[in-house]
């Protein structure tokens, strides 16, 4: 359709059964898990409309019709994909066709662009607005691992150190975050029994659980069942904690944030 000298090649009705039936099969292949594609789809689509508006301007114009049928794909995808193949661009008309994706399927993603007021507040300010952070020390009782997740929906909690020595020296000794625990990693550590009668270290757990238990994603500690005498028990977490979580300042703007 995009070549030239193409005048008597397509007749009307089968340019508009054609892009009938790839709009109808683009309907179904969108939304289902099948790596169908919208490029090609989308590329034809237009070149058939840019084909169809050619025919109906042949009697006002000397441009030829694969032009059109160029024009035509391009302007479909520009307004549909916002990809860089794009000769224009459309944000001002509609959202990206990817956006519509995001927001009818409910993934949460952040726009490409932060929001202005963003700029003058701080995150320690928008803190303040949410409800204060749990935390779970390293020697956690079996109880406070089992309340936690139960009265949350976070999918993980910092790790704090009490009584840390600071590096200069000082007297005082103060709390330091350690690391990040999944969810998952302390349903796990409930599922596998690792508890101790006593407040102690105990690094050699780690080797209890394999790869696969640890990538697990089970977050449902409803199914955990955990007697009365292990509640009053205690789990070292350390050995399932991410040492190297994300971290902003307080002081940073939300926007960078």
């Amino acid at each position: 359709m995009s070549s030239s000298n193409t005048t008597t090649e397509f007749h009307i009705t089968s340019l508009l059964i054609f892009f009938a039936l790839y709009c109808i099969l683009g309907l179904f292949t969108l939304g289902i898990a099948v790596p169908s594609g919208l490029f090609l789809p989308i590329i034809l689509m237009g070149s058939a409309y840019g084909c169809l508006l050619g025919i109906a301007m042949g009697s006002y114009t000397k441009i030829d019709q694969g032009l059109y049928a160029v024009l035509g794909a391009a302007s479909l995808m520009a307004g549909s994909m916002r990809m860089t193949v794009s000769l224009c661009v459309g944000d001002s008309f509609n959202p990206s066709i990817y956006e519509i994706i995001l927001e009818l399927k409910g993934l949460p993603f952040l726009d490409a662009n932060p929001e202005t007021w963003m700029r003058n507040l701080t995150v320690g300010e928008l803190a303040d607005a949410k409800p204060q952070v749990i935390t779970l020390s390293r020697i956690e009782k079996v109880s406070r691992i089992v309340e936690v997740p139960k009265n949350t929906t976070h999918n993980a909690f910092p790790v704090i150190d009490d009584g840390v020595v600071p590096p200069t020296g000082l007297a005082t000794r103060a709390s330091e975050l350690h690391g990040l625990i999944l969810r998952a990693h302390l349903v796990q550590a409930l599922k596998k029994k690792w508890f101790l009668l006593e407040k102690r270290t105990e690094w050699e757990v780690r080797e209890k659980f394999t790869w696969v238990e640890l990538a697990e994603s089970e977050r449902k500690i409803e199914g955990v069942s955990v007697t009365r005498d292990e509640m009053e028990m205690y789990v070292d977490l350390h050995p399932l904690t991410n040492t190297t979580p994300y971290m902003v300042m307080e002081s940073m703007s939300v926007e960078k944030a």
